[in-house]
């Protein structure tokens, strides 16, 4: 027996044997209920408690103990999301004996997270249907959103923060959320001084915390984002709903969902490059009349709040928002590329304590997502002009978006190449000038967008690269530090696409920097070149000048040659001597067998010789560690000078 049976004096036979038991009158209840009265609140009645309304009367029982059993669960030490008397109390209180007016009683005294753990635990559609309907009556209906919401929730807020609630709940919680808060327009156009603005910032104010409000119910409530989406319908919540599952939990949404809400999404754009047509022959000077009628298809084709939208740029003649306007294709492409679809676009970013997040979606279900984005928002590469003011979207956000662009494309065309190419030399933001940024941070900006606006230029070069994001340019140009930071397969695809012995000796030079390469592609590059023997002799003769760096480039790349099969006696005499002579070995610090033959044979029965070369200023680190083996070699046998390091990198 365990502790508990020990301390309710049963058995454990005895409690399950009151599972097959059926009403009160059962000797074995009839004890049990006895019991259930003697016993002091504590974890034993709990679990006698439990075995009664789950077994003998889980059809009926009496009211006393329903009532105890609530009691019993609603104390303040309990944590009804875990304990046994959460459960005791979420059995009596969906018990279909247990009278309205306790029920009610007990849904009043519960705090909202105590009302979502007992309608999870009570898995009876009975006991929601009651919790739904004691929701109407603990709050009014539904009011506008205000900022001092978000630090005193309401009932509604604080139910939807449990995840797995029941439809009915669900749907009751929802129909209490706070609805979106509407501009004052009388006190906008009434009011004077400041008035105005500051209506304006407060309803701003508590847009955001409404939009903060949905992102917490979403993040929540992931498991049941279509209950979610159904209950907005065409609401002003649906487009929110929508931007979190895109942009703050992804990997957490079903496929299918994430496809739907995807292209419900990408259907908006239509209305961005319906309002850069209209706004480009506005500034040209177009009569009204005429943009109406040679944009006659597209404005009808839009959705009604798409038209809403396009009508207020016709309405308006003030030069700037025309401006603005026409870079709206551009813009919005921009602005969802760093916002909503970052993840999507770029999944390797969505990291969590500096692991990758494991995505529901499947990587083709990733990339059919991106690829929608690319072609769809493809017409606004071609419809992107020189900006002509300053009332623009960042400039930055627009580089990522041409990189994510040709990341996704099918296929980069020769139109697609010469547009990028004359958008990339005006897309240059001043980082420096960043709102709170500091010096480093802009430095760093700087940086990183340099850097992407080259990785550009290599795939504009590199259209045929088999993974677009790891596009090298043209062989000319490529690096070997480039061509480190590539997978296996990409470097074999470029190295086939792309023939010539300086490319396949930059290749070579790449495995220093590539820790992760094997042996056998070093081989396999090597082979690839008209005159692999002498070219690899000459290298290791100028790896200094090639390369440079410390210790481990010069170890990495000799261990490379060394594993060669039957390295030639010049590949070692290239060799730094100090390098060639501490590794390759079967132990660590030892040199390889070829290496010790060739010292062995140069420096023969000399006692002068092997003096002179114990006393060499070949070293681990500095100048002097590029001391080739030799050259080392023929100043010892030969008693002539040192020789110079090699001229560095």
């Amino acid at each position: 027996m365990t502790s508990d049976d020990m301390r309710t004096g049963l058995p454990p036979a005895f409690l399950a044997a009151l599972a097959g038991q059926a009403g009160p009158q059962a000797p074995p209840v009839r004890l049990a209920l006895q019991r259930v009265q003697d016993l002091p609140e504590g974890t034993a009645r709990d679990g006698l408690l439990l075995a009664l309304l789950e077994g003998a009367l889980r059809e009926t029982a009496p009211q006393w103990l329903l009532e105890q059993a609530i009691e019993s669960g609603l104390r303040d030490d309990q944590d009804l999301q875990w304990s046994t008397a959460g459960q005791v109390a979420a059995a009596a209180l969906a018990h279909p004996e247990c009278p309205d007016p306790v029920r009610d009683k007990a849904l009043h005294a519960c705090t909202a997270p105590q009302l979502g753990a007992l309608v999870r635990r009570s898995r009876s559609g009975c006991f929601a249907e009651a919790v739904a309907a004691h929701l109407g009556q603990r709050e009014p209906g539904p009011q506008p959103m205000t900022v001092d919401r978000v630090k005193n929730p309401g009932t509604a807020e604080l139910l939807l923060a449990e995840p797995g609630l029941p439809d009915a709940v669900l749907a009751a919680a929802l129909n209490l959320l706070p609805t979106r808060p509407a501009l004052d327009e009388a006190a906008m156009t009434g009011g004077d001084g400041d008035r105005p603005a500051q209506v304006f910032r407060a309803y701003r104010d508590a847009v955001k915390a409404w939009e903060q409000m949905w992102g917490s119910v979403v993040t929540a409530q992931v498991g049941c984002v279509r209950s979610l989406l159904a209950w907005a319908g065409d609401g002003p919540a649906r487009s929110v709903i929508r931007d979190h599952l895109l942009g703050t939990l992804p990997w957490d949404v079903d496929p299918d969902i994430l496809e739907e809400a995807a292209a419900e999404d990408l259907a908006a754009f239509a209305t961005a490059e319906a309002v850069t047509r209209v706004c480009r022959l506005l500034a040209a000077d177009t009569p009204v009349s005429e943009v109406r009628s040679q944009l006659r298809d597209v404005l009808s084709a839009l959705p009604p709040g798409g038209r809403e939208q396009a009508e207020l740029y016709f309405d308006d003649a003030n030069e700037r928002l025309v401006q603005i306007g026409a870079r709206d294709a551009v813009s919005w492409a921009a602005a969802r590329t760093h916002g909503t679809w970052r993840y999507l676009l770029d999944p390797a970013r969505a990291r969590q304590w500096g692991q990758s997040q494991a995505w529901q979606a499947s990587e083709d279900v990733l990339a059919r997502i991106g690829r929608s984005f690319a072609t769809t928002t493809l017409v606004a590469l071609h419809l992107w002009e020189p900006d002509p003011g300053r009332y623009t979207t960042s400039h930055a956000h627009e580089l990522r978006w041409l990189h994510m662009l040709l990341v996704h494309l099918p296929q980069i065309t020769d139109d697609v190449r010469q547009q990028a190419g004359a958008a990339l030399p005006h897309l240059r933001p001043r980082t420096g000038y960043s709102a709170g940024a500091s010096d480093y941070e802009a430095r760093q900006q700087e940086r990183e967008l340099d850097e992407l606006r080259a990785t550009i230029r290599r795939m504009l070069n590199d259209t045929a690269a088999t993974h677009r994001a790891a596009a090298l340019g043209s062989p000319q140009e490529v690096t070997a530090a480039q061509l480190a930071r590539v997978d296996d397969q990409t470097l074999r695809d470029y190295l086939e696409r792309h023939r010539g012995d300086d490319l396949l000796e930059k290749a070579l030079l790449s495995f220093i920097s590539a820790a992760h390469r094997s042996q056998s592609l070093f081989a396999e590059v090597l082979a690839l070149h008209s005159a692999p023997a002498q070219a690899l002799v000459r290298i290791t003769a100028e790896l200094r000048s090639r390369v440079g760096g410390g210790p481990q480039n010069r170890e990495r790349w000799t261990r490379s040659a060394l594993a060669l099969p039957d390295p030639s006696e010049d590949l070692i005499r290239a060799l730094p001597a100090w390098t060639a002579l501490s590794i390759g070995g079967s132990r660590f610090d030892t040199a390889h067998p070829q290496v010790t033959r060739l010292v062995l044979a140069a420096l023969g029965d000399s006692e002068e010789a092997w003096t002179r070369f114990a006393d060499s200023p070949a070293s681990y680190a500095g100048p002097t560690a590029w001391l080739r083996l030799g050259d080392v070699l023929d100043a010892a046998v030969k008693g002539a000078d040192w020789p110079r390091p090699p001229a560095a990198h």
